[in-house]
């Protein structure tokens, strides 16, 4: 589990990272996948302030 909160905290920002996937336009995969990451690191992210909340 730490390891996945390292990641997040080396991942740049959402806005930064939806705009390097435009500009370099790798294509449908990539950008889905980095959806996919993104949503997940979401999740990650809810379920450790529900954590600290209780």
């Amino acid at each position: 589990l730490l390891r996945l909160f390292d990641k997040i905290n080396t991942k740049a920002p959402k806005k930064k990272l939806d705009k390097v996937n435009k500009e370099n336009d790798i294509g449908l995969k990539n950008n889905f996948l980095s959806s996919i990451e993104i949503c997940i690191l979401d999740k990650a992210e809810g379920m450790m302030m529900q954590n600290w909340g209780n």
